[in-house]
């Protein structure tokens, strides 16, 4: 690649999660481009290494609010339980979206 595309450590890029869709800020740590999340690196910063088994969750759901106050370590069964409504809630209107969509196409 050439110098000029390069980014220099230090460097905040924000990209969408495809798995989550949801906006992540990352942080150039080092080069020859290796990138961390923003909101482990300002959690670390706080509280040390994040334990084996954590995961970095964002108390306000802002995923680019990364204020050290905004952050929380949970196990990812916690995790998981703190976003399941929203999981469900989005299944729920993906299905209903499809079998509106296949009425549609049905009357049509």
């Amino acid at each position: 690649m050439d110098a000029h595309n390069r980014l220099p450590v230090g460097a905040v890029r924000v990209r969408r999660e495809t798995h989550t869709v949801l906006d992540r800020a990352w942080v150039k740590t080092a080069e020859p481009n290796v990138w961390r999340k923003r909101a482990v690196l300002v959690w670390e910063a706080e509280h040390g290494p994040v334990p084996r088994g954590l995961v970095i969750h964002h108390r306000d759901r802002d995923s680019l609010n990364d204020a050290p106050a905004n952050l929380q370590a949970l196990t990812r069964k916690e995790h998981a339980d703190e976003h399941r409504g929203e999981l469900e809630a989005a299944r729920t209107r993906k299905g209903a979206n499809f079998a509106h969509e296949r009425e549609i196409a049905r009357v049509a």
